[in-house]
């Protein structure tokens, strides 16, 4: 039976009063477990970031880690009796890019130690730390220049290349350089450069770059095109009508106003025209001058200084040719120079006799490799002489 309280027409009104009284209730106490959970995840994130900037409230794993690094700490940063610090192991290379002229010259200012103490140096440790400064490796951008066979410290600042020709002395300033190549070779120049410009001068664009653009490298969008300050357009084609054009490279170059050339490998930097020409018109060339290029960047001319240097070489049509050598001087006279060269196919294969099959046969400048044949019998010998003859020029 139902309750009397229930029984009549208010009956109807009480249910739905409970009914609604429950979801209220009920939204409430979710309510309530929502705003615990959001406050709880709030309090723990707040708690990780001041425990991660500041160090005020550690949790477990911190304050184990912590205490490691203040004991590795208190053994790396030892203090011995007589009051003197020692940073780091002893046993250990130090860091220091610095090279000093005698050993008496001590080290750089160390850095404190966090704490407020600075490091003060025995002169045993100052002399121990000259002499790890000796061996290591100088550099102009880090730390060390070279002074007339010297080792000094850089403790100076330059903001351009005239600057720094004038603070060592120097004769010539050079901050236009024409690149006489292309491709990887252009690429490499123009990023070392400017890598050693932007750590010696704090710009990058100390030194600029010309550069010389077929229609082919322009219609490929090559890299090095875009990496350079000013190009200048050439002919397409073969290399000799651009890349390794002597007389078109020193014409861009004294239109161009630049310092120096610089020609990579390949094309024109084995040609000694090269630098002869520039040098006359007060124009430096990256390399060796002519007469050691002449000497050593052709391939009889080298053989012949190094037969006569007695250093052993492959048989060929110059073996046993020797120069005349006086003192530090070698000379070789346009007379064995033609006695090591090979002008036709007759002569070539009588040399090849000599040395005995199988042959390369390899033209003496020019060709940038695609110049070689290898000859297996005598047959085919005058046919591989034409195409390294033709590749000569090519």
């Amino acid at each position: 039976a139902w309750p009397s309280w229930m029984i009549g027409s208010d009956f109807g009104h009480i249910s739905v009063t409970l009914i609604w009284f429950s979801i209220v209730a009920s939204a409430a106490f979710l309510g309530l477990i929502f705003y615990f959970l959001k406050w709880n995840n709030s309090y723990r994130k707040s708690f990780v970031r001041s425990s991660k900037s500041d160090g005020s409230q550690l949790g477990l794993n911190e304050i184990a880690a912590t205490t490691r690094k203040n004991e590795e700490m208190a053994e790396t940063n030892e203090i011995k009796e007589n009051g003197q610090w020692i940073l780091g192991d002893e046993d250990k290379e130090e860091k220091y890019d610095a090279f000093g002229d005698d050993g008496d010259n001590g080290p750089p200012a160390a850095p404190s130690d966090g704490q407020g103490g600075v490091t003060v140096f025995s002169p045993a440790a100052m002399a121990a730390l000259a002499e790890k400064r000796r061996r290591l490796k100088p550099s102009m951008s880090q730390g060390t220049v070279m002074i007339q066979n010297r080792l000094e410290e850089k403790n100076f600042t330059v903001a351009t290349p005239e600057e720094f020709v004038k603070r060592f002395n120097g004769t010539k300033v050079i901050n236009k350089v024409l690149i006489a190549n292309n491709g990887i070779a252009a690429v490499k120049c123009m990023r070392s450069v400017r890598r050693w410009s932007y750590e010696m001068f704090k710009n990058e664009r100390a030194v600029r770059f010309v550069v010389m653009v077929t229609p082919e490298d322009l219609k490929a969008n090559a890299e090095y095109i875009k990496m350079a300050d000013h190009y200048v357009p050439v002919p397409g084609g073969t290399n000799n009508n651009n890349y390794a054009n002597v007389e078109l490279i020193v014409d861009i170059a004294v239109r161009c106003q630049v310092q120096a050339v610089w020609a990579g490998w390949g094309h024109a930097s084995e040609n000694p025209k090269l630098p002869e020409l520039l040098h006359k018109n007060s124009i430096a060339f990256i390399g060796p001058n002519e007469k050691a290029m002449w000497a050593l960047g052709d391939k009889i001319a080298s053989s012949l200084v190094a037969q006569t240097a007695e250093v052993p070489t492959l048989p060929w049509s110059g073996s046993g040719l020797t120069a005349q050598y006086s003192g530090k001087k070698i000379k070789i006279s346009s007379e064995l120079f033609a006695r090591g060269c090979v002008n036709s196919a007759e002569e070539g294969l009588a040399a090849a006799h000599k040395i005995g099959f199988p042959v390369m046969i390899k033209a003496s400048e020019g060709g940038g490799g695609k110049g070689i044949r290898k000859v297996e019998n005598p047959d085919d010998f005058p046919a591989a002489f034409r195409q390294v003859r033709s590749c000569q020029t090519c």
